[in-house]
């Protein structure tokens, strides 16, 4: 018996446990997987939003004119567009979130336009800072866009700036910028 090769080969037995054992571990897997993966979408959707706002203020600044940005809820998608006119002749980029890669709905703004419009002024101060909520299957984020908003704020007074010099103060406060104008009078006050 010398000579002779004795050829050995898996059982029916030991495939179906090593089938079943496979089936097992894809089973609790593969779940996480898709939780994972609709975690990376949200947050490179999250990271392309910030930069498409960012872009839009910078464009603004070069350009020294107004940017139109767009929230399209129904298409999933920011739109830019060359000063106030809207149309396919002004639209400058697009970004499309609810195509790969990130393939999320953008579910609600906070944006005051019904139809989702900010303007970005010449020196890309927005008119409004949005709040956007996206979702990709079950999982749901508030994205919160931070950028420089126009906001005035002022005060008016009979003493000056300093409080000595008769005349009429004003202190305004325009997107972060203070300006002040002091009008000095005759100290007089005519009745």
């Amino acid at each position: 018996m010398k000579g002779r090769i004795v050829r050995r080969a898996f059982s029916l037995i030991e495939v179906v446990v090593t089938l079943l054992i496979i089936g097992i571990v894809a089973a609790i897997a593969a779940p996480r997987l898709a939780a994972a993966s609709s975690g990376s979408r949200i947050e490179a959707a999250e990271q392309r939003l910030r930069s498409v706002f960012q872009t839009a203020g910078e464009l603004a600044r070069a350009r020294g004119g107004t940017i139109t940005l767009q929230v399209d809820t129904d298409a999933d998608a920011v739109f830019l567009f060359d000063g106030l006119t809207v149309d396919r002749s002004t639209l400058i980029g697009i970004a499309r979130l609810g195509e790969s890669p990130y393939e999320v709905d953008i579910q609600t703004t906070n944006i005051t336009d019904p139809n989702g419009f900010i303007i970005i002024d010449g020196f890309g101060i927005f008119a409004e800072a949005p709040k956007i909520r996206i979702a990709s299957q079950d999982l749901q984020r508030v994205v919160t866009i931070s950028v420089p908003v126009a906001t005035v704020a002022g005060s008016v007074d009979d003493q000056g700036f300093d409080g000595s010099d008769p005349g009429l103060g004003v202190n305004l406060n325009i997107a972060g910028l203070n300006v002040g104008l002091n009008l000095k009078g005759s100290g007089k006050s005519s009745k």
